[in-house]
């Protein structure tokens, strides 16, 4: 019977078979196989391969009947009709040439799909029973081997794709098969080396196996390749001069390590290293050779890019060697960290320069100025105020560069201290050209300090000065905060111009450049690449102003977003002021509840990072909630202490409303000693703001009830303060950058 073409296909990966037919004669489908990859081949060829006894004739003829018994078992499709004819050919596919297309176009995968087995693994008779030629023989276990590793290699490479996604348990299967295959060669080097890598990194049991073998191949190398090697591992960029230089060999010398590693491989030719875990394995079990080998590498290698070999001896020896590597190690150490600040990752700063600071300590060195400004700088952008002022402290004042007195006007501000920011502010206003950063830092703290005192106009130019000096610094993600500054003074000018009574027209239009601003400030940020921290500022501020609008929905939606962004980098000080924003929000929306828990997340927010406007704040509004007068005075002392006299007027209010509701409550309580001390704290608060007339309104209050317990005749002496302006608890939130 003739079979369809399009359903036959000649599988040999594992169970040889014919597929589409029954056929399962062991010479004939290894006639087969050999036809549909070697190509068309003579009849001469093919009976000397497959035929070893009887004059050429005989054989020829054997090969006859097994091609007629091939097409009357039903492959006729596949073998054309030419009788006697050469040569002889096939038309028909094969697993093996779709396993090697699958990966010349690198679908790994489907590669490994195919392979189900070894290469003609069974044929349902043993070769050596098939009494076929050696050269037959020794084509099959030829490709066998080839096509094994090729499978091999396939398994290793999809166990480090899945390495690097993060898919541990795939990779470690992946690569155990890779370990176990059966009919693969030997695994040279370079290949073990990365087999091991992966068995190591996923915790296989067969680690320990193959590291065995590879340290075999690092004790038969000699002294001096075994140090070379040893030294390449240690360096996070491998390099042969800086390696030469550090061993004291000559060019000869370093070339022949290089050969004897290449031919052990256990690196590449263009030095990368391989069997690094094997190599670190073996160097923390001598450590008398580790040390000195890490410190001689540190000693050859420019300072600036020395910071991983003295890391690694810092953690060893919580040192950096002799005296004279500590100038060295700091200068490593401070390049690693301006390069970590320049990428934005403070908390990965404060680790090394952490790292810094203790080895000074250790050696009873002076503080070096850089990397404690360097160090204050990333607690500053982490929003940990009072950790980076006392940090500035450790440098004698005289030292202070211009950039850590426009630091130190920040977190001055930051914590309190006004008066100190303005001088430190004005101080480093007065630096060179050269000290672009410092300037612009310090615009910026005079933009603070002026949006506190409710200078708008004044804030809004410091901060678009602030932002042009950070352009023509270089300092893009500073730029786009100032401009996020610039906005939110604007949005701070058309807020106190509507509270002034401004023409709809004007009010109208002041919004809108508020708005534009912000939307501008967005497109800005977007030009300097990823930076949660800014955005959630940004946020922040754009939240803000919908709050004042009472657009509770937009808000919320806008703080839920920057709280986010400020979540992933663990900046405290936007995480507390969204926190408290939030609380507004929820109030506005009557979730009390919501903003409860908001305000308490405030406060733990606000006391790490040192923000006592923060502290101060939400400790009131939870006050005012809670219909707590001394809560609120708690409030207003911590107002006090931060210098914000715009955010202490709410609480003052809300003070006075607190303290007249209360004093009617003790009166229906008919508990006058209460309400006499409640209406002296109240008389104290006019007094205290000047308020005359409502002051003597509380002493008659305070003279009625001495001599009446007439309730509603007091609660009508009352009524006057109670008829006083009602806060609006809407918090204006600062602008960060």
């Amino acid at each position: 019977r003739l079979v369809d073409l399009g359903h036959m296909k000649l599988e040999v990966f594992g169970k040889v078979r014919l597929e589409g037919t029954g056929f399962s004669r062991p010479k004939p489908l290894l006639l087969l196989t050999y036809l549909a990859l070697q190509g068309a081949k003579e009849r001469r060829h093919l009976a000397v391969m497959f035929w070893t006894e009887g004059e050429v004739q005989k054989r020829l003829g054997q090969l006859s009947v097994v091609l007629n018994q091939l097409k009357k078992e039903g492959a006729a499709g596949i073998i054309p009709d030419r009788p006697g004819l050469d040569p002889v050919f096939v038309q028909l596919d094969c697993d093996v040439l779709d396993f090697v297309a699958a990966l010349e176009r690198q679908d790994l995968e489907r590669a490994l799909d195919l392979y189900r087995g070894s290469f003609l693994h069974d044929l349902g008779k043993p070769l050596l029973d098939l009494e076929v030629s050696e050269e037959l023989l020794d084509w099959i276990l030829e490709r066998r081997e080839w096509l094994a590793q090729k499978a091999q290699h396939a398994l290793l490479e999809l166990a480090e794709t899945r390495l690097a996604q993060g898919q541990q348990h795939e990779a470690r299967d992946l690569a155990e098969r890779a370990y176990n295959l059966p009919d693969a060669p030997q695994m040279e080097p370079a290949v073990l080396s990365r087999l091991q890598h992966v068995l190591a990194q996923t915790e296989s049991r067969l680690a320990r196996n193959l590291e065995s073998d590879l340290r075999s191949g690092f004790e038969d190398l000699s002294a001096q390749a075994q140090r070379v090697y040893l030294a390449l591992v240690l360096q996070a960029q491998p390099n042969l001069t800086i390696t030469r230089n550090a061993l004291k060999l000559g060019i000869n010398e370093i070339s022949l390590a290089r050969e004897e590693l290449i031919l052990g491989g256990l690196i590449t030719s263009n030095t990368v290293v391989l069997a690094v875990e094997m190599a670190l394995r073996w160097l923390e079990q001598h450590p008398s050779e580790r040390i000195p080998l890490l410190l001689a590498l540190a000693r050859a290698t420019p300072p600036e890019q020395a910071f991983t070999l003295y890391r690694q001896v810092h953690r060893s020896t919580h040192g950096f060697g002799g005296a004279g590597d500590l100038p060295r190690a700091k200068t490593a150490y401070i390049a690693q960290a301006q390069d970590l600040m320049d990428r934005l990752q403070f908390a990965q700063t404060l680790e090394v320069l952490g790292e810094l600071r203790a080895a000074e300590q250790v050696a009873e060195a002076d503080p070096e100025p850089q990397a404690r400004f360097l160090e204050a700088y990333a607690l500053e952008r982490l929003g940990r105020f009072k950790e980076a002022l006392a940090l500035t402290g450790d440098v004698v004042e005289e030292l202070h560069s211009p950039n850590m007195v426009a630091l130190r006007s920040v977190l001055l501000w930051r914590t309190g201290k006004s008066d100190e920011a303005q001088a430190q502010a004005e101080r480093a206003m007065h630096s060179g050209l050269d000290w672009l950063w410092a300037k612009a830092t310090a615009n910026n703290t005079l933009g603070y300090l002026a949006l506190a005192q409710e200078r708008f106009l004044d804030a809004a130019s410091s901060f678009n000065k602030a932002a042009s000096l950070y352009l023509m610094a270089g300092e893009k993600n500073r730029w786009v905060g100032s401009l996020n500054n610039h906005a939110m003074a604007l949005d701070e000018l058309a807020q106190a111009s509507q509270l002034q009574g401004q023409t709809p027209e004007k009010l109208e239009a002041m919004q809108t450049e508020a708005e534009q601003a912000y939307q501008q400030t967005l497109q800005a940020l977007e030009q300097t690449g990823e930076n949660p921290t800014l955005k959630a500022r940004i946020l922040l501020n754009i939240g803000l102003l919908w709050e004042k609008r009472r657009q509770w929905d937009r808000a919320e939606a806008f703080y839920l977003e920057a709280r986010e962004q400020a979540e992933r980098v663990g900046s405290l000080d936007v995480s507390a002021r969204l926190c408290l924003n939030l609380g507004m929000v929820y109030l506005g929306q009557h979730k009390t509840l919501e903003a409860r828990a908001s305000f308490s997340q405030a406060i733990g927010y606000a006391v790490q990072a040192g923000e006592y406007t923060i502290q101060g704040c939400a400790v009131g509004n939870l006050a005012f909630l809670d219909n707590d007068p001394d809560g609120i005075e708690v409030a207003i002392d911590l107002l006090r202490h931060s210098n914000d006299l715009g955010d202490l007027g709410i609480y003052l209010q809300d003070l006075q409303t607190v303290l007249v509701s209360n004093t009617e409550q003790a009166l229906l309580e008919n508990n006058p000693s209460k309400a006499q001390r409640l209406l002296g704290k109240l008389n104290e608060l006019y007094r205290l703001l000047g308020m005359t007339r409502q002051a003597l309104l509380v002493s008659g209050v305070q003279q009625a009830l001495l001599g009446t317990h007439d309730v509603r005749a007091i609660q009508d002496l009352l009524l006057d303060l109670s008829e006083q302006p009602t806060p609006q608890h809407v918090y204006s939130g600062f602008g960060n950058d």
